[in-house]
């Protein structure tokens, strides 16, 4: 049997739910472009040599700043009119995790919990 080299993988999603295509002013197809970029730009660090965790962290907030995503400006309101995130970032390697929840502040929830796992 011979021996191969273990390549990485990589899947994203763009998150779960229906897309008010017309709230977000544009077309499936725009989203599916924007998740292709992301998953470039993703993949074009992870070749560059970004650990997995930071290729995660990168890939997270860039769905969190697009619009077309149910995540960070993209996010559904909460019965009171208000966006409340969570997010949540663990390393496999030693099992560490960060999380936050209900957080209404942060750009990016995700580097929250970033900085929640390499601090808190």
């Amino acid at each position: 049997m011979t021996s191969r080299a273990r390549l990485p993988r990589l899947v994203l999603h763009g998150g779960a739910g229906v897309v008010d295509v017309e709230r977000a002013g544009g077309s499936v197809v725009e989203q599916g472009r924007a998740l292709a970029q992301i998953m470039r730009a993703t993949w074009e660090r992870l070749n560059g040599g970004a650990s997995a965790l930071d290729a995660v962290e990168f890939a997270v907030a860039a769905f969190e700043d697009n619009e077309w995503f149910n995540a960070g400006r993209g996010s559904v309101l909460n019965r009171d009119g208000v966006v409340e995130m969570d997010a949540a970032i663990m390393d496999g390697v030693d099992r560490r995790c960060g999380a936050v929840a209900a957080v209404t502040g942060p750009r990016n929830p995700v580097r929250a919990a970033r900085a929640v796992m390499d601090h808190g």
